[in-house]
């Protein structure tokens, strides 16, 4: 017979037990213990069956807790700190022109994609691109926490939106979670649960002195262009590809 699920607060305190403590970012972060997906699915029903704000800001803390941020792996250090100049939700960069982002206004949290597609840029559509997986990358963003989307953690959201709910469920479920993170329908099926932009793949040059992001904003997207200079990455005036919309 399977184990009953626990109770939110049953989750929250199985979270403690498993030693993830207050998060020390200037320390390289000690190996998370998560509890399973049932778990953090039945802490986030719970909360929003009895529409307790308090428990929801209380999953997204252990989250945040628990998650840290992972040192790079050698092969993918300047695809990591290109991505560190890259991100930001609240501030972007088209067509060589500066944009304020309205989308994230006011959120608490942001949920930052776990993997990254890396290519040479004189790559063909068929070739394999080099996968990073475990990809958590360190963020300085004042004013709001990074949370990094597990693979528990993605299942959890997605079982939560619910496949089978109706369009007004959702819609209640979305708005619930909206205070704290925002959540975006994808334009034809499924979710944007990544807190955008999401780099869809960069591409570097030959010599690894430029790369070309390619990212997504939305429901449109683009490509930006960084160079190396000395052990930095700037970005460029260049506009890269159109800005495109579905």
């Amino acid at each position: 017979m399977r184990p009953s699920l626990f109770a939110a607060s049953a989750v929250l305190a199985a979270l403690s037990a498993a030693g993830c403590g207050p998060r020390v970012e200037e320390r390289p972060p000690a190996p998370p213990v998560l509890p399973r997906t049932a778990e953090l699915r039945e802490a986030l029903g719970k909360a929003y069956r009895e529409s307790s704000r308090e428990q929801l800001r209380e999953f997204f803390e252990n989250w945040y807790r628990c998650v840290h941020p992972a040192e790079p792996d050698p092969s993918a250090k300047d695809a990591t700190l290109v991505f560190q100049a890259f991100y930001n939700p609240f501030e972007s960069e088209i067509m060589g022109e500066k944009w304020t982002m309205d989308a994230y206004r006011g959120v608490s949290y942001v949920i930052v994609q776990t993997t990254l597609e890396i290519v040479d840029e004189a790559a063909s559509v068929r070739d394999t691109p080099v996968v990073v997986k475990g990809f958590r990358p360190r963020l300085d963003l004042p004013g709001v926490k990074v949370l990094y989307l597990t693979d528990r953690y993605r299942q959890a959201l997605l079982d939560f939106l619910g496949p089978d709910a109706s369009s007004e469920e959702i819609g209640k479920r979305l708005e619930f979670l909206k205070p704290l993170v925002k959540i975006l329908r994808g334009h034809w099926t499924g979710w944007h649960l990544e807190t955008h932009p999401e780099v869809e793949r960069m591409a570097f040059s030959q010599k690894g002195t430029r790369v070309a992001v390619h990212y997504r904003f939305g429901y449109g997207g683009g490509e930006a262009i960084f160079v190396k200079t000395g052990s930095r990455w700037v970005r460029t005036k260049e506009a890269g590809l159109t800005f495109w919309i579905e």
